[in-house]
This record gives C-alpha cells, sequence and structure tokens, in this order.
C-alpha cells in the first residue's frame, strides 16, 4: 500500500519528498470518494486508517513558505464520513501541542 510505504519513509535518514508524496494520497482518497456513487457506503477501515496513522507522526505538512497542509482537517471537509475513533476535537489537539512544541 502507497500509504503505509511513505508513511514509513517520514522521520527517516532517507526522508526526501515522502510528506509531499502523502499529500497526493490524501488528494486521490477526496477524488475516490467523490467518484463514489451516493448509495455506496465508504471503506470506514481506510477512512480511519487515513485519518490516523501519519496524523499521529505529523498532524501538520508545511508545503511553502506559510503554505501549511492539516490531513485530519482536510479529510473532515472533502471526505467526510463518521467513523469511531475518528474525532475532531483531539485531532485539532494533537495538533496544536505538535505545532506548540515547535513554536517554543
Amino acid at each position: 500500500f502507497l500509504y503505509d510505504r511513505y508513511c514509513a519513509g517520514v522521520g527517516s535518514q532517507s526522508e526526501t519528498t515522502e510528506r509531499r508524496d502523502l499529500v497526493g494520497v490524501y488528494g486521490l482518497y477526496a477524488l475516490h470518494r467523490r467518484l463514489l456513487h451516493a448509495n455506496t457506503i465508504p471503506d470506514a477501515k481506510l477512512h480511519k486508517h487515513l485519518w490516523t496513522t501519519f496524523p499521529q507522526q505529523c498532524p501538520v505538512i508545511n508545503l511553502i513558505g506559510d503554505l501549511a497542509f492539516f490531513p485530519t482537517e482536510f479529510i473532515a471537509q472533502y471526505a467526510p464520513f463518521e467513523v469511531k475513533g475518528c474525532d475532531q476535537v483531539e485531532s485539532v489537539a494533537n495538533t496544536a501541542s505538535f505545532v506548540t512544541k515547535f513554536d517554543a
């Protein structure tokens, strides 16, 4: 799975473009969800995996300058789906603590 391979590369010594490549994976997921028929139920396991795996490692990606990408906020806006264990409030708190750690 492409997502798992990119997540494994994040934070490693050989990391180059994995974080930016993950932005593309999130974009493909949002497109996939848009193309699903209205009566098709999305894959809850995939949604939860995208919501929890990478955002725990890195809840914000600096794309360029002041432009940042927040994976969970992106999913919540462009591919919303109620799944147990995907809490928006917890995600915002996790992102805030991550940014505060680097801001200090």
